[in-house]
């Protein structure tokens, strides 16, 4: 199953929106950070959620706490 991870954050003209997260050059996720207009923003108030097809159909489910420490720790491959 392809899963992508997005990160939900608050832009500065008050949208909320799913951005990709940040990587360290280590293939590691960096903590609440996203890719906004091109650049490496901090949004500590970010939710991160997981797309992927649910029965043929695009599904997004906030990410749990399982999940999250599996990334951290470089044990589920993103793209």
């Amino acid at each position: 199953m392809k899963v992508r991870l997005y990160l939900r954050v608050r832009l500065a003209n008050g949208n909320r929106q799913f951005i990709d997260p940040v990587y360290a050059a280590n293939g590691r996720l960096k903590p609440f950070y996203a890719v906004v207009d091109g650049n490496a923003e901090h949004h500590p108030e970010g939710v991160y959620y997981l797309r992927h097809l649910k029965h043929g159909k695009r599904a997004w489910e906030p990410n749990t706490q399982m999940i999250f420490d599996l990334v951290l720790v470089g044990e589920c491959i993103l793209p």
